[in-house]
């Protein structure tokens, strides 16, 4: 693995403005006796320290890249987040008015649309469901008087939709959402990006039931669907979200210096030859053999492969010129990337039995082909 120099960061007590990073002062890195690399130390010490010395840091921003008809989506960037889910919710806090359209809700009568805004709507004579506002959330509809109507059909199925972005410092395979769901009358599912999650959710009206989402999260935009099936006269859904809190991100430039583990990788190599099926190793032959070396990894390069000694493994083995430095690039399309060099077996008059062509000292240097972004969020003060 090619490294790349790294400046040696310590803690000790005689720092002046105690620094949670301090930094060795020039002169105290690998080759204090160059004048190049103390002058190369010196500017990075005085940047360091000018760096630290700042007050406030960016936070780390919300960077999707949507489409224009998705930039309205609430953002999960954070846990306090998760209550702009909520059903009816006017995003501080509070719910919006009776018979207003909730702003990111909508209502369907087929899992596949059309989408129209769900009614933030009256409960029904006589009050059977669990009244609202309830902690930010209240009950949405199909209509405002929370009748589906003659239009929609009653009874009938009706889905409901919501649509949010999570931000890149979520990790979708991590992320659980946490529900607390009331439904006139039953929850029948939930989908979410388009998966089933399993069905046979216990929730009527009077009593929130409280269901986790774990699975099938992306990065970026989700959509959760709740099939709400009305047997009678009304039809309403409230939901309410919360996710736990993330962990805190350790700072750049305050982390640990710890080694990264990697898992093993290395190339796979194969050894031919022949020109038939029946031409075989003979106790007295010349025989070119091809030592093959292939790349099944599309995302890394092994940089420098050589083998430093091929050698027939028995007690009178003799080893054979280093193949030369080379490089094996990503494999492409599926296709390993494998490149060959040829070596001479010659016997003479050696004696018949199983032998091992040993290829030892193969090095390299991993090349990672990777990419990454990073966006950080900052508000502007008035003048």
């Amino acid at each position: 693995m090619k490294k790349n120099p790294k400046l040696a960061i310590s803690r000790h007590a005689s720092d002046p403005k105690n620094h949670p990073s301090p930094i060795i002062p020039p002169g105290g890195g690998t080759t204090p006796n160059n004048p190049c690399s103390i002058a190369a130390e010196q500017l990075e010490y005085e940047l360091r320290l000018a760096c630290q010395s700042k007050h406030n840091k960016m936070v780390p921003g919300c960077c999707c890249t949507l489409k224009p008809e998705d930039h309205h989506l609430p953002h999960l960037n954070n846990a306090a987040d998760a209550s702009l889910l909520n059903t009816a919710n006017d995003g501080t806090g509070g719910v919006l008015p009776l018979h207003s359209p909730d702003t990111v809700w909508e209502v369907a009568t087929s899992l596949g649309g059309p989408w129209a805004p769900a009614m933030v709507c009256d409960e029904p004579p006589p009050v059977s469901w669990l009244p609202g506002p309830i902690g930010g959330a209240d009950w949405i509809s199909i209509e405002g008087d929370a009748r589906p109507g003659p239009g929609a059909g009653s009874p009938g199925d009706f889905y409901f939709r919501v649509r949010f972005v999570l931000c890149e410092g979520i990790d979708p395979a991590n992320f659980v959402l946490h529900t607390s769901i009331l439904a006139d009358d039953s929850l029948q599912e939930i989908y979410v990006n388009g998966v089933a999650q399993g069905g046979g959710y216990a929730v009527n009206m009077l009593r929130p039931t409280g269901l986790d989402l774990a699975n099938n999260w992306q990065p970026c935009v989700n959509e959760i669907v709740f099939f709400v099936q009305s047997t009678m006269t009304w039809l309403g859904f409230l939901a309410q979200f919360s996710i736990d809190a993330l962990p805190a991100q350790v700072p750049c430039g305050e982390c640990e210096c710890e080694e990264l583990e990697l898992p093993k990788v290395e190339p796979c190599f194969s050894v031919s030859w022949g020109d038939s099926d029946c031409d075989c190793l003979e106790t007295t032959d010349f025989e070119v053999l091809c030592i093959t070396a292939c790349n099944c990894y599309s995302n890394l390069t092994f940089e420098h492969l050589t083998i430093h000694q091929i050698s027939v493994v028995d007690e009178f083995g003799n080893p054979v010129p280093n193949l030369p430095d080379d490089d094996l690039g990503p494999c492409i399309k599926g296709q390993p990337n494998c490149k060959s060099r040829q070596v001479v077996l010659r016997t003479c008059g050696a004696l018949s039995g199983k032998y091992y062509l040993k290829l030892s000292g193969i090095c390299y240097e991993i090349c990672y082909n990777g990419s990454a972004e990073v966006c950080f969020e900052f508000s502007l003060c008035k003048d």
